[in-house]
């Protein structure tokens, strides 16, 4: 799935449902998980199509899911300590994904 495929399914759910308030926080995290997948993908030579779900939750929540055929689970990466390390990271936006969430990540049996 092309990013920008799935930030679109994304901008036009959230325009729909009229929660365009969300908007840019929904497009740079589905913009990480996206990029993340592709690159897992690349990196251990998976052919399958990354794919993105998005449901309504309770509360008017966006639930996003981004799935790829890569093995393994992903491994979070802690935030560069200093700014001299900031230009060398990648995918630090996924710190932003797990904050908090002991279940960031779902194995691709239990999506829908």
């Amino acid at each position: 799935m092309p990013l920008r495929t799935a930030r679109e399914a994304v901008r036009t759910a959230l325009h729909t449902a009229k929660r365009t308030d969300l908007t840019d926080t929904a497009l740079l995290l589905t913009s990480e998980a996206v990029t993340n997948a592709v690159n897992a993908c690349r990196t251990s030579g998976c052919s399958a199509p990354v794919t993105l779900y998005a449901e309504w939750g309770p509360y008017g929540t966006l639930r996003v899911l981004v799935s790829d055929d890569a093995p393994g689970l992903p491994a979070q990466r802690s935030l560069a300590r200093d700014t001299a390390d900031a230009e060398m990271r990648e995918g630090s936006g996924l710190v932003s994904l797990t904050s908090g969430q002991r279940d960031g990540w779902v194995p691709p049996a239990e999506l829908p």
